[in-house]
């Protein structure tokens, strides 16, 4: 197999060692390429042990480690055991001998007597059994033995011996008698082994090292773009495939959709991030960024029922990036205004067949989940112009069915089409269908309490809506797509700050069949807030216009008033 992003291997051996050493590509990313390694090459071998051995009457049995060092420990003792009581039989008859020896040399003359007075070797073992109450062992060993031996030196010798050979049986039988004295044997016998093999490692322990190599290990770690169409088609881009560009520009194409297909949700993520789909039935479903198709700028994907188990009908309204599940808590909101506030953690292992996110009333739908730490204060901005702004503490936690609470007063043909969380210095960004915005600073947004009507945020020219409305920072990159799959990236600090009573300016140069469909943000540095778009930030209907290729109404920007 082709390991990617090495651009040279070289082989810098010597006679002091081996040593390899291989170069990357700039672009490559080390971890990832030392995890290819590991997997497809002999830099790192898992060997697989079957830990099946014969116990307790030659039973084979499969063990656990601990089991295995139990028995191991069991099997040494019983080496131990047989070994002393070896060594102790051993000691016993060469005691026996000695002593023998020394019943001769004391009576040394009338061994001599005995022996040349009988006939034969035999009957001279008879008479010395007979007249010294020796054994057959001992008589046959006084029978060989040497007459230089006889000496007081061999003497001597033969006296020592028997001193050590009756201490050696002295401990021989301590040994049997006492088990701790078993165990240090053992531990002796192991530092003996350690002490004769135990050579420096040639190969270095890693506390991070593991021998399964999983599919995450081997995701290059880049920050990508994920596209859902209405249609349900699903793609991931490198979110470099589009550069920025300067505000009223017209953008470049960015997916190929269907006819009346349009792009629903656009999220900025990292390829290792697991993506929760939420949708306008209240339920969740899971997956993994880079399990989503890997597709060209054009390309229109691969549909999303192919992925995850979606219900006829079905429509995903929230597409949320998790870079891990610490988060404290999930804030959900609806088409009708509910707002609930549920832990992370019951959101961490969705079945394939998904979950209930938030239980819903009838005609009611989820748009909108941002990951929270519960501290946030919490703005609702609505289709007709309207926002709330109240703490977060007035929304109390509930189960994962809940259907939560009242967040904002609506009127009769009116919708929230925007909910997001307030940071410090941060800005809200509204943008219409027609492609009008502006930025306000949030602290021009009264804390209220909740279920209120709230206050004006943008004064909205007769036919046009709001389409998208998010909490950013100046220094926040933002990317737009509309209905007919035109993208456009620019920085937020590009579109002016405006007050809440005024109509802004334009954003995108759109024809006049075109609308604003959806918006990413991309922050300057990693927040505790992915980048989230939902359906609530697509605009439903047609926009009117003399012809496909002309500006949209209201295309000259607005002064503000």
């Amino acid at each position: 197999r082709k390991i990617e992003g090495i651009r040279d291997v070289r082989d810098e051996s010597d006679r002091s060692g081996i040593r390899v050493v291989i170069i990357l590509k700039q672009d490559a990313q080390p971890r990832k390429v030392l995890n290819h390694l590991f997997k497809y090459t002999q830099m790192q071998v898992t060997f697989g042990i079957n830990m099946l051995a014969l116990v307790e009457d030659n039973q084979p049995r499969v063990l656990p480690l601990k089991k295995v060092l139990q028995y191991h420990i069991e099997h040494r003792r019983e080496v131990i055991r047989r070994r002393t009581e070896y060594e102790l039989d051993k000691a016993r008859k060469r005691a026996h001998i000695l002593e023998g020896l020394k019943i001769a040399l004391d009576n040394l003359d009338e061994v001599i007597r005995t022996i040349r007075e009988s006939r034969t070797r035999e009957s001279a073992r008879n008479n010395l059994i007979k007249n010294f109450h020796l054994s057959e062992e001992q008589s046959n060993a006084i029978l060989e033995l040497q007459l230089g031996r006889l000496a007081n030196m061999e003497r001597k010798k033969i006296e020592d011996e028997y001193r050590e050979v009756i201490k050696l049986i002295a401990n021989l039988e301590d040994i049997l008698a006492k088990t701790p004295r078993v165990f240090q044997l053992i531990k002796d016998d192991l530092v003996y082994l350690k002490e004769k093999y135990g050579d420096a490692r040639r190969t270095r322990i890693m506390a991070d090292a593991s021998g399964d190599i999983s599919a995450e290990d081997l995701i290059p770690d880049l920050q990508v773009l994920v596209t859902v169409t209405d249609r349900g088609y699903i793609k991931r881009v490198n979110a470099d495939t589009y550069r920025p560009q300067h505000r009223g520009g017209k953008g470049i194409k960015g997916i190929t959709t269907r006819e009346q297909d349009v792009v629903q949700h656009m999220i900025a993520c990292n390829t290792l991030d697991d993506l929760l789909f939420f949708t306008d039935r209240g339920k969740v479903y899971q997956l993994k960024t880079h399990e989503v198709p890997d597709a060209g700028r054009t390309a229109k994907g691969l549909p999303l029922v192919n992925l995850i188990s979606l219900e006829p009908n079905e429509q995903v309204t929230t597409v949320l990036p998790v870079p891990n599940f610490d988060s404290e808590y999930l804030l959900m909101a609806t088409v009708n205004g509910k707002i609930k506030r549920t832990v992370l953690k019951e959101y961490a292992a969705v079945r394939s067949n998904g979950l209930i996110a938030i239980g819903l009333e009838e005609g009611d739908a989820l748009r909108w989940v941002r990951m929270t730490a519960g501290d946030e204060d919490i703005l609702m901005t609505t289709r007709k112009g309207q926002t709330i702004r109240f703490k977060q503490n007035q929304v109390r936690p509930m189960g994962r069915p809940a259907s939560g609470v009242t967040g904002i007063n609506l009127d009769a043909d009116d919708m929230v089409v925007g909910m997001d969380l307030v940071r410090n210095g941060a800005e809200l960004l509204v943008v219409t269908q027609k492609g009008q915005g502006k930025r306000t600073k949030v602290d021009e947004y009264p804390i209220k309490g909740r279920a209120t009507g709230g206050v004006i945020t943008m004064r909205l020219r007769e036919g046009d809506n709001i389409a998208v409305a998010r909490v950013v920072d100046p220094t926040d990159t933002l990317t737009f797509i509309t209905r007919q799959g035109i993208v456009i990236k620019l920085a937020a600090s590009s579109i002016s700050c405006l007050g809440r009573s005024t109509q802004g300016v334009r954003v995108m140069d759109l024809s006049a069949r075109d609308e604003v469909a959806a918006m990413s943000v991309e922050p300057f540095e990693e927040s505790s807030n992915p980048a989230v778009m939902s359906a609530t930030e697509v605009v439903s209907g047609e926009t009117d216009g003399a012809s496909a290729n002309g500006k949209a109404d209201g295309a000259t920007p607005a002064s503000p008033l």
